[in-house]
């Protein structure tokens, strides 16, 4: 019997989860083609996207590598880890005092001319409007805070509802999920967020994308008053 490969092993996840090629690939790196650019290849991607595609695949890279470590995440909870916590006996005892500070605004700003619709999050970062459950791993963590992600320039990333989880001290890197406040346009503090994915960082931008729809932009620098990493399923559940 011919050994399980690679591609068998992804293939295998594709079909558990019922989702495409193109889904799993915008998921992981906001781009269509990446499981086609490896089936076409033959190669495994670099370390950075295959992490991010395991995530895609509520999996681990081992597991994709040599098909061992099939504890597999629940499905649909790759990033919306609220959930998956919450099904875990351990967290049911875990107190609910993570504040939640924001939520969807719904508006479009413009920050280079062309790109029109770019969502973003209404911010007070001194009212919170509701609690998330603390999970075990962050139970020292008092800095951290959370968002409600409620629209869908994120999908199939981050789900309409899904709450996140989001680290104020640990610098992001590239091709992290982030938290960008901007300071307000009248410069009264900060008012509104982004929830998008990070591109680069200049001395002159932030450069993120989001994708529904799809799209990359640039923030100037003078707008942003912080970078926040949003944390991910195994940040939380350790």
């Amino acid at each position: 019997m011919p050994e399980e490969t690679f591609i068998d092993r992804l293939d295998s996840r594709l079909k558990e989860l019922g989702r495409s090629d193109r889904s799993v690939s915008l998921t992981a790196s906001g781009k269509p083609d990446l499981i086609r650019d490896i089936r076409r290849k033959g190669t495994k991607p670099k370390q950075d996207l295959l992490v991010a595609l395991a995530e895609a695949l509520e999996t681990s890279v081992e597991y994709l590598l040599h098909g061992t470590d099939t504890g597999h995440v629940v499905a649909g909870q790759s990033t919306g880890y609220d959930g998956a916590t919450e099904r875990s006996p351990f967290i049911k005892t875990s107190p609910r005092d993570i504040p939640v500070y924001g939520t969807v605004l719904g508006g479009d700003v413009v920050f280079d001319g062309e790109n029109e619709h770019i969502e973003t999050h209404l911010l007070e970062m001194t009212q919170e409007i509701d609690w998330v459950r603390r999970p075990p791993t962050l139970a020292t963590r008092r800095d951290i805070y959370a968002l409600y992600v409620s629209g869908s320039s994120m999908e199939p990333r981050f789900e309409p509802g899904d709450p996140v989880i989001v680290d104020p001290k640990r610098s992001p890197k590239m091709g992290d999920d982030v938290i960008v406040q901007l300071f307000a346009l009248d410069g009264d503090g900060i008012q509104i967020a982004l929830i998008k994915r990070l591109v680069r960082r200049t001395a002159r931008f932030v450069e993120l994308r989001q994708y529904n729809p799809s799209t990359t932009f640039c923030v100037p620098i003078e707008r942003v008053a912080s970078v926040h990493r949003v944390l991910m399923m195994r940040d939380v559940i350790g």
